[in-house]
């Protein structure tokens, strides 16, 4: 099989990420390397930055060389200019009230009549008029031919004017002596013309890792010479462009790609990937059809500059082009047995479906199983066939099997499945699965090929019963719930489900209405809010109550040590027990929340229909596979998460994922709760005598006798309109 890998990513540290939230941000997303660019660093701070970064951020670093270059020198402000203005360009030193420093020095002495001049990529283009003066003190008059804006420090070009320049400069020397001290062995060399160049660099770091730049013309005459000595290229589009036109650039591009290629060294380009999101959230659509285009070409890695140096969204940034990655990854994987370069541009496994199928989010976790299930009924359902009533549970699975919530499944279990899933908490496609999803029936009448789906006795769905199967359900019972014991509220139901049950797919025709249905949004609505959010890491949390205290503090300490974007609130609203609060207590109280809470710019709240099976750690793990789904990178499991009674150890959920390493989603621990009187704050190691216990059976009751709960206890905002609810703000023996 083809070794198909996610391509490098390169992210390029500046102003705006030089922070120790974004640097802890970056560390958690799928950076190859982050990039100190010397053309912008000052040498006396070199050390100093690298510190700052390693004491933030865990990710490789990569020194980026100025090489020795012409550029502008240190202006006062910025000079805009006009055609046929004159423009006097001369040294630091000597540089004249208005005019424009230029180096190094020793340029002013190449310059000639009538040379053509670009400044920052064409901005400004000057025409030489008259060189004058000495060395060190020469003075050169030009002309503006294009007019735009000179900034300090930007590249300069002099067209057809071939001068010599070292490969690194004093500066880039100094530095390397530095790398060297402290231990950095990742460098992209810059303005690389010649093997030589090189050569000279490996004279002062022999053992680095080094990319050389391909950003001017000698360097593609010398291309092959370049990839053969250095550890892989890297093609920089922008300088490339002062001495390529730009028409060309990306024809260079893909010639650079393909040598590199032929030579299995690593390939990577760089600038303007994702200008538009330096001030928006979003990329343009031009932007993702570059960076989709570039990795197909054959591009093993993608560098981002001044979109996360500069730009005011560098973790959104790098979000969406990890996702984008991975969406390229997923593509190419699909069609390892097309061949692209001849035109397979579609391959065999991805057709309508994958292009119409709902989108994953870029720079989200994938989907568990790597696919988001979509069996929405398309067309007329066929008339004369029977139907099938289900309760609401059983229509609830059917709705979140057929939008993607119980992704990869794609229908009710079979007995394979079954079997597999009881006894090694696995589909028989190897995927883990901890809890059976089935839909039983008793009596002889049981119905077998396409039926209707009714709820309420409203057609709602389709199933094709492929399989009807009987089983020792006792047995089934006991390896799912641990126990025998008819107290078990779970084994109980699960015992009475009836002795015959029904595998095959299912497809949603409409959604099921039911209280607060328009809170509950689909796996992949919330995904497209975490995208449009810029969200990549994100944490879900499950409850069947209403919002209280401790509530609170897991989510914000959940969201502090996952260095998460946000928490996803997913309140289960299925059936529950007697006594439990409603789904609308528990929608009221969220919304109460919300209005005041400090988590409310890092929370979604969106309902979850499914019902408590009371499994434990099953449950547990099951509920965290879900999220997945839902686009959740992690996923907060308390002491006895989804328990009942006694009959699972506090630790048990812990101890299962521990058995299932390989589940992506992962778990953050927290232990009870509990609130300390002297320093009026939540934790978990509060002494005895100082602490007060938050349970929600307790508040339950106290709201149940019609009594708002302390302030430290739950937020007013969240009990009165509870309390307001009356008998209805608990779930009925009935």
């Amino acid at each position: 099989m083809k070794d198909i890998r996610s391509p490098m990513i390169v992210v390029t540290l500046g102003p705006t990420s030089m922070d120790e939230t974004v640097l802890r941000k970056l560390s958690q997303r799928k950076i190859s390397f982050v990039r100190i660019n010397l053309s912008h660093t000052p040498i006396e701070s070199l050390e100093s930055t690298v510190s700052f970064i390693r004491s933030h951020c865990s990710i490789p670093l990569m020194l980026d060389t100025e090489g020795s270059q012409v550029r502008t020198g240190v202006l006062t402000e910025p000079k805009s200019v006009t055609e046929n203005q004159e423009v006097v360009l001369s040294t630091q030193e000597f540089v004249e009230s208005g005019g424009v420093p230029l180096r190094p020095n020793n340029v002013l002495g190449v310059l000639t009549e009538g040379d053509l001049v670009s400044l920052d990529f064409d901005s400004v283009l000057l025409r030489v008029d008259s060189v004058s003066g000495k060395d060190g003190e020469k003075k050169v008059r030009s002309t503006v031919l294009s007019g735009g804006t000179i900034q300090s420090n930007k590249a300069v070009t002099v067209f057809d004017q071939n001068f010599q320049m070292p490969s690194l400069s004093h500066k880039d020397v100094k530095a390397l002596e530095i790398a060297q001290e402290i231990g950095i062995k990742n460098f992209c060399l810059s303005f690389v013309d010649s093997p030589e160049d090189v050569r000279e660099f490996r004279k002062y770091h022999p053992d680095a890792f080094v990319l050389s730049k391909i950003e001017t013309s000698m360097a593609i005459e010398n291309l092959e010479e370049i990839i053969e000595i250095s550890d892989g290229v890297l093609i920089d589009r922008g300088d490339l462009s002062r001495q390529v036109p730009l028409e060309r650039i990306p024809f260079a591009q893909k010639y650079v790609i393909n040598k590199a290629n032929q030579a299995s060294k690593p390939v990577l380009v760089a600038t303007n990937f994702l200008d538009t999101m330096m001030e928006s959230r979003s990329a343009s659509r031009a932007e993702t059809n570059d960076i989709v285009n570039t990795l197909l070409d054959g591009a093993t890695g993608l560098v981002l500059a001044a979109e996360t140096a500069i730009g005011q969204y560098p973790v959104e940034t790098v979000s969406f082009l990890v996702g984008m990655c991975d969406e390229v990854v997923r593509f190419k994987r699909s069609g390892e047995n097309s061949d692209l370069a001849k035109g397979d541009v579609l391959p065999k496994a991805y057709d309508t479906n994958y292009i119409t199928s709902p989108a994953l989010g870029c720079g989200l976790i994938a989907p568990h199983g790597g696919f988001l299930v979509d069996q929405r009924w398309k067309g007329d359902i066929p008339e004369g066939l029977p139907s099938l009533e289900l309760s609401a549970n059983e229509a609830m699975d059917v709705e979140q099997i057929a939008l993607g919530g119980y992704s990869p499944l794609r229908g009710f279990m079979g007995k394979g499945d079954l079997d597999s899933v009881l006894r090694t908490y696995k589909l028989e496609n190897g995927h883990t699965w901890p809890l059976p999803i089935l839909l039983r029936r008793s009596g002889q009448n049981v119905p077998t090929g396409r039926v209707v789906l009714t709820f309420d006795h409203k057609p709602f769905g389709v199933m094709e019963i492929e399989d009807t199967y009987d089983t020792d359900w006792q047995m089934a019972g006991e390896l799912l719930f641990g126990t025998r014991s008819s107290d078990h509220p779970g084994l109980r139901t699960f015992l009475g489900s009836g002795e015959t049950a029904l595998s095959g797919p299912v497809w949603l025709t409409d959604r099921i209405a039911r209280e607060g249905k328009r809170y509950e949004l689909k796996a992949a609505e919330t995904r497209q809010v975490f995208a449009a959010r810029g969200w990549s890491r994100i944490v879900g949390f499950h409850t069947r109550n209403a919002p209280h205290r401790a509530h609170e503090h897991v989510m914000t300490r959940a969201i502090e040590l996952t260095g998460s974007d946000g928490v996803l609130i997913h309140p289960a609203v299925g059936t529950k027990k007697s006594g439990d609060f409603s789904s609308a207590a528990i929608i009221e109280g969220y919304r109460g929340l919300l209005k005041v809470s400090e988590i409310t710019s890092k929370a979604l709240f969106s309902t979850f229909s499914t019902y408590s099976r009371y499994a434990g750690p099953r449950e547990a793990l099951f509920t965290a596979l879900c999220r997945q789904n839902y686009g959740c990178t992690h996923f907060i499991v308390g002491r006895d998460h989804t328990g009942v009674g006694n009959f699972y150890s506090a630790n048990g959920a812990r101890e299962l994922f521990e058995k299932n390493p390989q589940v992506e989603i992962q778990p953050v621990f927290f232990e009870e709760v509990k609130y300390s009187k002297s320093k009026k704050s939540y934790g978990y190691d509060v002494v005895d005598g100082d602490a007060l216990e938050i349970s929600g059976t307790e508040v339950r009751e106290i709201v149940h006798n019609g009594e708002r709960p302390p302030e430290w206890y739950m937020r007013p905002e969240v009990a009165d309109p509870i309390l307001l609810l009356g008998e209805k703000a608990f779930v009925g023996d009935g």
